[in-house]
């Protein structure tokens, strides 16, 4: 039985709570049921979790003047940049707008010019059938008069 125990358990020690672990041993379990490796690593635990002591002493990152002043500068240049590119993008979408409007406008006069050209075609063979009935009524008439001497 003790074999079978000692097998389970290894060189494990038994703590009341956190504050008695120390890393000294190499396997330590407290009483609610949380166990530390010699690694570091936690595992089990009871009912009512319990935070570690990793990250209780926050350090803060000495950042240089330096270092803040190339990033703030660095920042301000992608800013510029950022700027830069915004206007040329509205620039361009002003261009494009205005090329729109261009073609409609064209177009528009594309239409009245064909319409005006469909017009004075029209107005032309009118006048030309105008003077085609007229030359035919003329000549007709003249037939007739040669005609009318001869007629019984």
């Amino acid at each position: 039985m003790k074999l079978a125990f000692f097998a389970a358990l290894g060189n494990t020690v038994v703590v009341k709570d956190l504050d008695w672990s120390v890393s000294k041993f190499r396997r330590v379990v407290t009483l609610d049921g949380a166990l530390f490796e010699t690694s570091g690593t936690m595992s089990g635990g009871g009912s009512k979790p319990h935070g570690g002591k990793m990250g209780t002493s926050i350090q803060v990152a000495s950042v240089s003047g330096e270092a803040v002043a190339n990033a703030e500068k660095e920042l301000s240049l992608m800013v510029e940049k950022l700027n830069s590119i915004r206007q040329r993008i509205a620039e361009e979408v002003r261009c494009y707008q205005a090329s729109e409007k261009a073609i409609a406008i064209l177009e528009i006069e594309q239409a009245k010019s064909q319409k005006e050209g469909i017009c004075l075609t029209y107005s032309k063979l009118q006048r030309m059938v105008d003077y085609l009935h007229f030359y035919a009524y003329r000549h007709t008439n003249i037939y007739m008069k040669l005609l009318q001497p001869w007629t019984c």
